[in-house]
């Protein structure tokens, strides 16, 4: 345990509490946040800015999982932390209640509060004895970014704070800056709506420190720097992507996972990057299928036999698959996946018979993305204005069964209870955005 100082705070985003179903990596994310409370706790820093998406649902239906947060957060208010937070994409909902605002409520975090007035976002103040934060939404569809480059976002008291004292700004959003450019980094941010350096120019001079999450990539890549600006990236992240891009951090930088340590003392933010593996070890495999459904169990089962994490991951291509052994060879894995300690994701490259390759990518045993893909085609196809996961949730609350310890009439008054919430959040997004 080490003595710090009260403008010293740990800063982390993306953790996507929720993400990867019931896969073997369902915990992951819940035992990363973990980690980093203890090492909050361990050294006495007095804030955890969490920059969004703690969550990867609005809502977590997973009672179990949603405890075992609660007790996280009791924790650090037990020894006196201040668990602050921005909205991320994922965390909140326009309408429906949402799992951070429960938090808020039991004052276990505290999310600086925002505002529409006209056509301004107004970010309220957050003052602590120690520091002053605001806090950027992340809105749906990346809209925050429209109010930073039409310099619509309003800093509500800035000018009358102290000079003496030192504010940041949580935000949750895609910027460019100093130079950096994420795409240069992971070629899938290229395709996703990032900011020029012009917006980042928008926001304020007097923010000593500007706490970033929506980036699951680390950017600046640094042990230690003067910066007043930084992504920490994603401990683990939600998807395939997330933990390619993991193994792409271990080969091309030497470097695992992070969250930062932000030093406010001096006239320049200090920052330090804390790395860590996160119990994740992930992998990569090629195969080339040779017909024989025999090699290609005991080339896996070689693969895995040695990986021995708590969260082990196999991203797994296999070549040259006959259309008809697409079920058996997905069957197999998903029997390895049962025995071995791995969570596999096969990338099969199907040959049809006239011997042209289609792409077919799957999340072997991830129904959930597999419903997404359906949902999203019929989302297209009919024109509807609402995101996907909110019909994954309609989804999940239709194909709910009465516990047997239930009183019917509690169980189903609950159901529609859910349901409607639902329902008036996809008309809501639907009238919001035609």
């Amino acid at each position: 345990m080490v003595e710090v100082d009260f403008l010293e705070f740990v800063h982390t985003s993306d953790i996507h509490i929720g993400a990867f179903g019931n896969r073997k990596l369902a915990n992951a994310t819940l035992n990363a946040l973990e980690e980093i409370v203890q090492y909050v706790i361990e050294n006495n820093y007095k804030y955890l800015v969490i920059a969004g998406d703690l969550f990867h649902y609005p809502r977590i239906e997973n009672y179990d999982l949603l405890i075992s947060v609660v007790k996280l957060f009791k924790k650090l208010r037990e020894k006196k932390v201040k668990v602050i937070s921005t909205l991320g994409s994922h965390d909140h909902s326009p309408r429906a209640g949402y799992t951070l605002k429960l938090l808020n409520e039991a004052d276990l975090v505290i999310t600086p509060i925002y505002e529409y007035y006209g056509n301004n976002l107004v970010l309220h103040p957050l003052e602590t004895e120690d520091i002053v934060f605001y806090a950027l939404p992340g809105l749906k569809n990346n809209n925050e970014l429209n109010y930073l480059r039409e310099n619509r976002v309003s800093y509500s008291k800035l000018a009358e704070i102290n000079s003496s004292r030192k504010i940041v700004l949580i935000a949750h959003t895609s910027v460019e800056f100093a130079g950096y450019k994420p795409a240069d980094y992971v070629s899938r941010y290229g395709r996703i709506k990032i900011s020029s350096e012009e917006v980042y120019r928008n926001i304020p001079s007097r923010f000593n420190y500007i706490a970033l999450g929506h980036i699951h990539f680390p950017l600046p890549i640094f042990e230690e720097a003067e910066t007043n600006i930084a992504y920490p990236g994603a401990p683990i992240g939600s998807d395939r992507n997330d933990l390619y891009e993991t193994i792409l951090l271990r080969r091309n930088y030497g470097v695992n996972r992070r969250f930062l340590i932000v030093d406010l003392n001096n006239d320049k933010p200090f920052v330090k990057s804390k790395w860590s593996d996160f119990k994740v070890f992930v992998k990569e495999h090629s195969i080339v299928y040779n017909n024989r459904i025999d090699d290609l169990i005991k080339e896996v089962a070689d693969v895995v036999k040695d990986m021995n994490s708590e969260y082990n991951v196999l991203l797994l291509k296999i070549d040259n698959v006959k259309n008809d052994d697409q079920g058996k060879v997905l069957s197999e894995l998903k029997n390895i996946e049962k025995k071995h300690n791995v969570a596999i994701y096969p990338q099969l490259n199907v040959k049809n018979e006239s011997e042209k390759f289609i792409v077919d990518i799957g999340t072997l045993g991830d129904l959930e993305d597999i419903e997404k893909k359906a949902l999203n085609e019929i989302v297209e196809k009919m024109g509807l204005k609402t995101h996907v996961d909110r019909l994954v949730e309609l989804m999940n609350e239709l194909s709910k069964t009465r516990p047997e310890n239930a009183r019917k009439e509690d169980f189903y008054k609950q159901l529609f209870k859910n349901i409607e919430k639902i329902l008036e959040e996809i008309i809501y997004e639907s009238r919001s955005t035609s």
